[in-house]
């Protein structure tokens, strides 16, 4: 089994933690810290993403921000309402400008290997945050190559288009430069950050590029004695949607380890299996993220925080389902990154759930734990007005031993009639019960949905199996139950298994 750990060293400069807080500068002993607390954890694998959205945290000769545009750079007037890239790039350069200095990249790899933790880099192939900002207000975080070249970008995400050479040079002088100035164990390519590569018209054609890209990272990472990794998306059919021939790159072995990612959220729709059973030989990951979905609160694109159930019983599904081990994103965000605004003070910053690490190694536990929880069993917003919705939901070995079963089926706003709502689960039907919060101690009470939202369903231990169970929810459309239906959508569908 393999744990691995995305680190984006972006975290280093927005985020208070035990090594600092907002009153303090920026030091070294920040991004100690952060690799330092993972030593003994369990963790295998630190993912170092060396940047800060498109923003090296390190001194590049080939993306020359700090050379250039470091101490050019002038902040808005500071009576001005700052953006939240303003905050971090003045962050940020306050410490590569500081006498403080010292190599974010370099002291995550170090620390990593000093903790017996396999160091590697994460490079993203195609950042996207703030590429909405266009004209005059372009955010500071933006690299030189994407502001001095629109004609190399995408129509719809403005992100940088593959099909032109100059964009795959940019990237492959950066990543030639990480590779030769870092000791490093493997460069793991994040496509997840993110699709799309090519016009809609170009997949084909940009595929064959895009291989023969990977092609030449592959003999460059060789002739470091380093291994290549993916992130990828979901599913290969998505992969291959956005150019990514993942099955030619495993076939041929240009690649040792896979990422299997839904992006940004914990989802179980990754199919593992489906990789894994790809000819080749790399090690295939499923991946687990700080959230279980996204809402809007308070102007944040941020949602319900992952619990140590969630975690653990999905972690425990794909590695049953053919993972090879299971990679965390974004793990720590969990802590204060919002720069003391006002409006985030109702909502509990808590420290990450870093014993759930060493409870995955342990088998014994993960069979007899007291609560089995899964989320998301499929794609959502789905109207209520279809009638039904079926779903898959794994539960890994020891599942099935509960006294009791839980589904909880969450709309997207209030209103719906709770009476027209029934659940089936491997045919059987559930007995909808009050309820009103959630099926697990939650982490924080950051982003808990509305308990207007929730309907809850209970069955018998006998209702549920270890595997795949299938879930059916019913809407009864009829009569008096129809108006209140229009516009509301399933958000969420959750299942818990109590043994006490």
């Amino acid at each position: 089994m393999k744990l691995a750990y995305n680190l984006e060293l972006l975290i280093g400069f927005t985020t208070q933690s035990p090594y600092q807080s907002y009153d303090t500068e920026v030091s070294p002993r920040q991004f100690r810290g952060y690799v330092q607390e993972l030593a003994g954890t369990g963790i295998d694998i630190l993912m170092c993403c060396p940047t800060a959205w498109r923003l090296p945290v390190y001194y590049s000769k080939v993306n020359r921000v700090w050379p250039e545009l470091g101490a050019a750079h002038k902040d808005p007037n500071v009576t001005a309402d700052w953006k939240y890239f303003d905050k971090a790039f003045h962050r940020v350069r306050e410490y590569m400008l500081s006498k403080e200095y010292e190599d974010p990249v370099k002291i995550s790899l170090d620390t990593a290997r000093k903790g017996n933790i396999s160091p590697w880099i994460s490079y993203r192939m195609n950042d996207h945050h703030y590429l909405e900002y266009i004209g005059e207000r372009v955010p500071p975080t933006h690299d030189p190559f994407w502001r001095a070249h629109p004609e190399f970008r995408l129509r719809t995400t403005r992100s940088n288009n593959y099909i032109f050479p100059e964009v795959r040079e940019w990237y492959f002088a950066i990543l030639q430069e990480l590779v030769t100035n870092y000791s490093a164990d493997g460069l793991e390519l994040d496509f997840m950050r993110s699709a799309p590569y090519f016009e809609p018209e170009d997949v084909p054609q940009g595929t064959l590029i895009m291989t023969d890209f990977v092609r030449r990272l592959r003999k460059l990472t060789q002739e470091h004695g380093m291994k290549l990794g993916v992130r990828v998306p979901n599913s290969i059919a998505n992969a291959l949607n956005a150019g990514l021939d993942v099955p030619t790159w495993k076939k041929e072995g240009l690649i040792d380890l896979i990422t299997v990612s839904t992006f940004f959220i914990t989802s179980p729709d990754q199919n593992v299996e489906e990789y894994k059973a790809l000819p080749g030989t790399a090690d295939v990951l499923g991946e687990l993220h700080f959230i279980t979905d996204t809402r809007p609160v308070l102007g944040y694109n941020m949602g319900r925080r992952t619990g140590r159930e969630v975690y653990l019983t999905m972690a425990a599904s794909l590695m049953e389902r053919g993972a090879d081990g299971v990679s965390f994103f974004n793990f720590s965000y969990v802590r204060d990154h919002h720069f003391n605004d006002p409006r985030q003070r109702a909502n509990m910053s808590v420290e990450p759930p870093f014993d759930i690490f060493a409870k995955l190694r342990n088998q014994e536990y993960l069979r007899n734990m007291p609560l089995h929880t899964i989320t998301r069993g499929a794609r959502y917003p789905w109207n209520v007005l279809n009638h039904v919705l079926e779903m898959d939901i794994h539960l890994p070995e020891g599942a099935d031993k509960g006294k009791s079963a839980l589904v909880r089926v969450e709309m997207d706003r209030p209103g719906f009639i709770f009476s027209a709502l029934s659940v089936e689960c491997n045919g059987m039907e559930l007995r909808q019960v009050p309820g009103s919060g959630e099926l697990f101690q939650p982490l924080s009470n950051f982003s808990l949905p509305s308990p207007q939202c929730l309907f809850f369903f209970q069955g018998p231990p006998e209702a549920v199996r270890h595997g795949w169970n299938h879930i059916r929810i019913i809407v009864d459309n009829s009569g008096e139950y129809m108006i209140p239906h229009n516009g509301i959508n399933v958000k969420g569908v959750e299942m818990a298994v109590y043994k006490d």
